[in-house]
């Protein structure tokens, strides 16, 4: 498979090309709380209730990005003060790929392309 190397989609705020949007959750893209690499974060905090609340990055152009050559979508989550959350990411619940958020420890997510939800091999949004 060719390897394009990485497509940043939050990097000290939302990538190029990049919108983020909550409902029914606080985000702050440039959060200093809880921060594993750089200045800022990408903070949420989920407000309390039986309708879960969502953060979605839609990327600005329609067509969306190729995703041919990218293998996975990784980042690190930390729990913060809201560990033992079980959040579905891209389609898939984190308990299901063995991931507990908790809390002040930093965990890598690595979700295999071909296992996140695209239109006909593009991503648009997560």
């Amino acid at each position: 498979m060719l390897d394009r190397g990485d497509l940043s989609i939050y990097e000290e705020g939302s990538g190029p090309g990049w919108t983020v949007e909550a409902s029914r959750a606080e985000s702050n893209t440039k959060s200093t709380k809880f921060v594993h690499n750089g200045r800022f974060s990408h903070a949420i905090l989920l407000q309390t209730g039986m309708v879960p609340g969502t953060v979605r990055y839609t990327y600005d152009d329609p067509d969306g990005v190729e995703t041919f050559g990218y293998s996975h979508l990784e980042f690190y989550i930390n729990g913060g003060e809201a560990s033992g959350q079980d959040p579905v990411i891209a389609g898939k619940r984190l308990s299901d790929l063995g991931i507990t958020v908790q809390a002040d420890t930093w965990t890598l997510v690595s979700i295999p392309i071909s296992e996140v939800s695209t239109t006909v091999g593009r991503l648009t949004s997560i």
